[in-house]
């Protein structure tokens, strides 16, 4: 490891910002957290050190990075693309990472990401990097389901964890069923319907397909003690179901693992 040149950095004031221990054992590995080069590189500048000569040049941006938020002299001023990148990182508005994220995980290119979300193609390369990287050297997506998926589905944070179903439903279906997801979080409710003989087919089958994608939701956010607070919803969406079969309008489709389809 190269010995460091010039001034010691100052003392950090704060925690880096989610910042764990990331070692360069650990950055080596196939099967690695989304934001290893993030902690990896807060760990270097934390323990006073350089990267390695075979760290790659986003380990080295990671590095410059918090060493410019830190004040260390000398240190180049970051791209806009890593500035933008860092500010999703730790924006308080929480969904629009979650979706950004969610859409790495259905395996969307930065290009197809930016199209969808309005965040410029160089914010998402420099974030797909640092903060959310996942995926590995073979291109096998090795930390999705280890580092994104399960500890998702073991957390409980209440009756509806929204990262937790968008994150899920991207990785168990993908672009469609995420846009699905996204939808229906972004969109207002319709006003409670009288019941199904009162909608008109078009009605009815916006309601069902809402439905269907709340029963989803909360399959996937409810603990086990409490599933069966969906028997009621499940016997309505069945209900709307066979009636939307019968007047033509819908298939006999099942959705799988519980994620929201289409037709």
């Amino acid at each position: 490891m190269k010995t460091k040149i010039g001034p010691p950095p100052p003392a950090l004031v704060a925690p880096d910002p989610n910042g764990g221990f990331c070692g360069p054992q650990m950055a080596r590995k196939h099967n690695r957290p989304p934001a290893w080069r993030w902690d990896y590189a807060c760990t270097l500048v934390r323990c006073d050190k350089q990267p390695f000569d075979d760290d790659d040049a986003w380990v080295r941006k990671a590095f410059d990075l918090r060493r410019h938020q830190l004040g260390v002299p000398g240190v180049p001023k970051p791209t806009s693309g890593l500035a933008a990148a860092y500010e999703l990182y730790t924006t308080t508005e929480s969904f629009r990472r979650w979706v950004v994220e969610a859409r790495f995980v259905a395996q969307q290119s930065v290009r197809e990401v930016a199209a969808a979300t309005g965040v410029p193609q160089v914010t998402l390369r420099a974030y797909e990097k640092l903060f959310f990287d996942v995926a590995g050297p073979n291109g096998d997506y090795p930390a999705v389901r280890t580092n994104v998926i399960l500890p998702l589905q073991v957390r409980d944070v209440g009756p509806v964890d929204v990262e937790r179903a968008l994150k899920v439903f991207a990785f168990k279906g993908g672009p469609h069923v995420l846009d699905r997801a996204i939808e229906y979080f972004t969109t207002a409710p319709p006003a409670p319907p009288l019941g199904a003989d009162e909608l008109d087919p078009d009605a009815l089958e916006r309601w069902y397909r809402r439905l269907v994608v709340q029963l989803a939701v909360e399959v996937e956010c409810l603990p086990p003690s409490q599933i069966t607070k969906v028997v009621p919803l499940q016997h309505l969406v069945d209900r709307l179901k066979a009636r939307l079969v019968e007047m033509g309008r819908l298939g006999a489709t099942k959705s799988p693992s519980g994620a929201p389809i289409g037709r």
